[in-house]
């Protein structure tokens, strides 16, 4: 089992790509200082041919066909690099890390968690100034793993090593610091769900329902509704305990009631 309560959900990483009892952590991408220098040296070219054109105008059209060859490729490639940045994504699921790359074609590699055995990362002082850096996975058989400029590379590595802890001993880490590295990667700040996730004692068993029944006498018809749904869907497999526990916690606050005082 995952921490997966703590996944935002805003990841195009397909249901149909995960394994069979797999659930996706969290998803990141390489920090932007990857295509700024592409994208700032259009935007630099393209302000000098405007300025020229402005100060020298007017110009006669054969000039206007140049200028907009000199500028046009270098757009073109800033606009390229920003589409494979967006499509390069880095997923933690519970059993993977997963690398998708490429725009129009695509390419994916993948690292089983199994194989790892240790997991670090690496900044030099401008990658701390900028908040990136490379995240170093030690791999059995003495290969490594390196994934090169990701932001906040701190937090992705805690994430790493607390679901490696999770599958070795079953045992997890620090909710609340856990809680604070995923809602970095996933927002850059601490966010209000998350951070009363961090305060619930979950329920790691796997197969173990949560007890609902003071929480659902105590919601309004319509809420126990979507309690009751809720549950439902826990019972069928479909969210862990974890996902149950986040999404009745915030049901309950909707409707102003403390969801510690109903379990």
């Amino acid at each position: 089992m995952a921490y997966a309560a703590f996944y935002n959900g805003e990841v195009p990483f397909k249901r149909s790509s995960l394994l069979d009892d797999e659930v996706v952590v969290v998803e990141v991408r390489q920090h932007w200082s990857v295509v700024f220098p592409t994208v700032a040296s259009a935007v630099v070219l393209l302000a000098a041919v405007t300025s020229v054109g402005v100060v020298l105008a007017p110009l006669p059209l054969w000039t206007l066909w140049i200028a907009f060859g000199v500028v046009v490729l270098p757009v073109l490639r800033a606009g390229l690099g920003i589409f494979h940045w967006f499509r390069h994504t880095i997923t933690l699921t519970s059993q993977r890390i997963v690398v998708q790359r490429g725009g129009f074609s695509q390419e994916q590699t993948q690292l089983h968690l199994d194989r790892a055995c240790d997991v670090g990362f690496r900044q030099s002082i401008l990658d701390r100034v900028l908040g990136r850096g490379a995240v170093v996975v030690e791999l059995d058989e003495g290969d490594t793993a390196v994934f090169l400029h990701l932001r906040r590379p701190r937090a992705f590595a805690h994430v790493v090593t607390a679901e490696l802890s999770l599958r070795r001993s079953g045992s997890p880490l620090d909710e609340r610091e856990l809680a604070d590295s995923v809602a970095e990667l996933t927002s850059g700040r601490r966010s209000t769900a998350v951070a009363a996730t961090s305060e619930i004692p979950f329920d790691y068993e796997e197969h173990a329902a949560p007890d609902v029944d003071r929480a659902i006498s105590a919601l309004p018809p319509l809420a126990r509704t979507e309690l009751e749904v809720l549950l439902g869907q826990f019972e069928d497999g479909e969210i862990s305990a974890a996902q149950f526990e986040r999404q009745r916690f915030a049901l309950f606050e909707d409707y102003g009631i403390d969801p510690r005082s109903s379990r």
